[in-house]
């Protein structure tokens, strides 16, 4: 069993925000899987790296949407956006800056607020992207 099951609940009916979602739940899932593991600190940097990547493609495309859009919650939604970037790019340093040790709770709080993030935030903006008639 995976760390982060995909559900059915995350499905918020935009076709390219649904993949790049489970796209982050599989990213997730395999840096639990390569701590989990005790791969080493190279493997893990490689997971983080993929990870950073695809929050920042992710990030740009529904931020795209929203201006493009006029999306009325575009400041808090990229306010939350940056949140989780941070934090990506803080244990990504802390692990540059010669090793660390990823506590589980790190790997929950991952978890957590990418379910939040899609269930409500996105799910926000998927709602008003479909009233543009955008899917």
């Amino acid at each position: 069993m995976e760390f982060f099951e995909w559900k059915k609940d995350y499905e918020l009916g935009i076709k390219l925000v649904d993949e790049e979602h489970k796209q982050l739940v599989k990213l997730i899932n395999e840096l639990e899987r390569a701590i989990t593991e005790n791969k080493t600190d190279q493997v893990i940097k490689g997971v983080l790296q993929g990870l950073k990547g695809y929050i920042n493609i992710h990030f740009t495309v529904e931020e795209e949407y929203m201006n493009v859009y006029d999306y009325s919650g575009l400041k808090s939604h990229t306010e939350a956006h940056e949140q989780f970037k941070k934090k990506i790019f803080s244990i990504s340093h802390d692990l540059e800056e010669g090793g660390l040790d990823i506590p589980k709770s790190v790997l929950v709080y991952l978890k957590k607020w990418l379910q939040e993030h899609i269930l409500e935030t996105d799910r926000k903006l998927c709602l008003f992207l479909k009233e543009q008639k955008i899917n």
